[in-house]
């Protein structure tokens, strides 16, 4: 292709189309980790002959070329200019497919993709951050401190930074940080979450070592440290980092001279599914991490009333392929796996139908204050 024409493609590019558009003079592709995870999924693409299966890939498609290009504009990464502009002729692409699968137009095609892939927050949530729900009678649960609520800009310094499989922190614990540091490899210990003494709460907020996290609908991991009662302060829970909005994953980490160990999906206020944490998953591989040595926590979330009172019920091993939503007279439910397993078992097209299912139960259970 000429170098002074507009790159475009009127449909997804075949591999060597999209290879040779994206080649650029002096920018050396195989340095570029999200280009080759593009590669492979757009290879695999190719491969399936299953449509849902292929509106699954699809779908990764469209996250890593929207981290792709927003990482340009925030310049996280390497040369831009022609490959930028392949990048967003396959990103346009993309788009174009799945509007032609789901039915959508592109103006409404992220609100499908928050119903698959997001989750909101559920009614327990708001009303400990005291924020108002239509239809509810809500009071707040904690007294008169509201949960604080960052913008994009001030969360930025508690967004983790993903290079060659490690992740990285801005070292926003130092008394004179100024936001222009060289990054660190990140350790979840810096940013445990915790309770006043006045609280009368006698356990951590999360495991040893292990800190809050939320993921964004772009993909962005953000953890920092979380608090309650803390007189003077507001608290800081899994829907400060984005302001109450729809995420991929809430949860924790625990993250060691920059490998992530462990992920678990314990956050009251969005009450994230297994699923939910595949989305982590598919991040994390996006950026080269090992999913082997990755351990996956995971818990369902039952009605206060159905679990033997003053506890949280037996905990029960579950398989991999269980749905993690279900609720019973068990009470408390929790499955541990490696990440590597989950996405095996979980990272295909029937993922797409159980965001759909789970998204219509969330809605429902908030509606009547049941989650």
């Amino acid at each position: 292709m000429p170098s002074d024409q507009r790159i475009r493609f009127d449909r997804l590019p075949t591999l060597t189309q999209w290879r040779a558009a994206s080649s650029v003079a002096f920018g050396r592709r195989n340095t570029d980790r999200l280009l080759a995870v593009i590669d492979e999924d757009l290879e695999e693409y190719r491969y399936e002959r299953d449509g849902n299966a292929r509106l699954y890939r699809l779908c990764n498609l469209f996250f890593t070329t929207d981290y792709w290009l927003k990482s340009q504009s925030r310049g996280d990464s390497g040369p831009s200019g022609r490959r930028r502009e392949a990048v967003q002729a396959l990103y346009e692409s993309i788009v174009g497919e799945l509007c032609r699968r789901t039915g959508y137009a592109p103006g409404n095609l992220r609100g499908w993709i928050e119903r698959v892939f997001g989750r909101e927050m559920g009614h327990h949530g708001a009303l400990i951050c005291d924020r108002r729900m239509p239809g509810h009678r809500n009071r707040p649960l904690v007294g008169p401190e509201h949960a604080e609520y960052l913008s994009r800009e001030e969360a930025d310094k508690y967004r983790l930074i993903f290079r060659d499989g490690l992740a990285y922190q801005r070292p926003w614990w130092k008394p004179d940080f100024k936001g222009t540091e060289k990054p660190v490899l990140a350790e979840s210990s810096r940013s445990p979450g915790k309770y006043h003494p006045s609280a009368g709460v006698n356990r951590a907020m999360f495991g040893l070592y292990f800190s809050g996290f939320a993921m964004s609908m772009d993909r962005e991991i953000y953890m920092a440290p979380h608090r309650f009662g803390y007189p003077g302060q507001q608290h800081f829970f899994h829907s400060s980092y984005l302001a109450g909005a729809t995420v991929m994953c809430t949860g924790s980490l625990r993250v060691r001279a920059g490998h992530v160990f462990e992920i678990s999906n314990d956050s009251g206020h969005y009450r994230p599914t297994l699923d939910h944490v595949l989305n982590v998953l598919e991040c994390l591989r996006m950026h080269g991490c090992d999913l082997a040595r990755i351990t996956v926590s995971a818990m369902s979330f039952y009605r206060a009333e159905m679990a033997p009172p003053g506890s949280e019920g037996p905990i029960i091993r579950l398989r991999v392929t269980d749905d993690l939503t279900r609720r019973g007279a068990h009470g408390l439910q929790t499955g541990v796996w490696s990440g590597e397993e989950v996405l095996r078992a979980r990272g295909d097209w029937r993922r797409i139908d159980r965001g759909v299912a789970q998204h219509e139960r969330h809605a429902l259970e908030r509606r009547f204050g049941a989650n």
